[in-house]
C-alpha cells in the first residue's frame, strides 16, 4: 500500500509541474498608433524573454508613456520613435541600416532577461524553494 501510495503521489506531483514550462506570447502582428505614426509589431518570447520588434524585425522597447521607439545597438532604448517601413524618413532609414538585428537581439537579451525578469525590471532577487520533509523508511 506504501509503495501505491509514493507511485501515486510521484504520478500527481510530475502532472502539477509539467505544465510548469515557459509559454510563448501570441505573435500575431498588431497595428497600433504609436504617438501619431502607425506601426504594425508582434510580441515574441516567453516569461523568461521577451520583446516587441516591428514586423521587418527591428526590436523595439516602449518609453513610460507608451510609445515604441527602435532598440540600437547597445541593447538600449534609441530616441528614434517606430514607424512602419513606408512612414519612416532618410534619418529613421538610415539608423535602421546601421543595425544589425541578431547582434541588437542579443545585446538587448542580455541587458534585460534574467532569473523572473521582465523586460525594463530590475534585477530580481532568485528564490529557492524551502521543503520540510519527513524521512521515510525505506521498504
Amino acid at each position: 500500500m506504501k509503495k501505491f501510495q509514493v507511485f501515486l503521489g510521484s504520478v500527481l506531483s510530475f502532472g502539477l509541474f509539467a505544465g510548469a514550462e515557459a509559454a510563448p506570447f501570441n505573435p500575431t502582428p498588431k497595428t497600433i498608433d504609436n504617438d501619431g505614426d502607425s506601426v504594425t509589431l508582434q510580441k515574441l518570447g516567453d516569461e523568461h524573454y521577451h520583446f516587441t520588434r516591428t514586423i521587418d524585425g527591428y526590436l523595439l522597447e516602449q518609453d513610460s508613456n507608451g510609445v515604441y521607439y527602435y532598440v540600437n545597438s547597445n541593447g538600449e532604448r534609441s530616441n528614434i520613435k517606430a514607424k512602419n517601413a513606408d512612414a519612416r524618413n532618410a534619418a529613421d532609414k538610415a539608423f535602421l541600416k546601421k543595425l544589425d538585428k541578431s547582434k541588437v537581439l542579443d545585446s538587448h537579451q542580455k541587458k534585460t532577461s534574467g532569473p523572473f525578469q521582465t523586460q525594463g525590471a530590475e534585477q530580481a532577487p532568485q528564490l529557492g524553494t524551502l521543503c520540510n520533509f519527513q524521512r521515510v523508511k525505506q521498504l
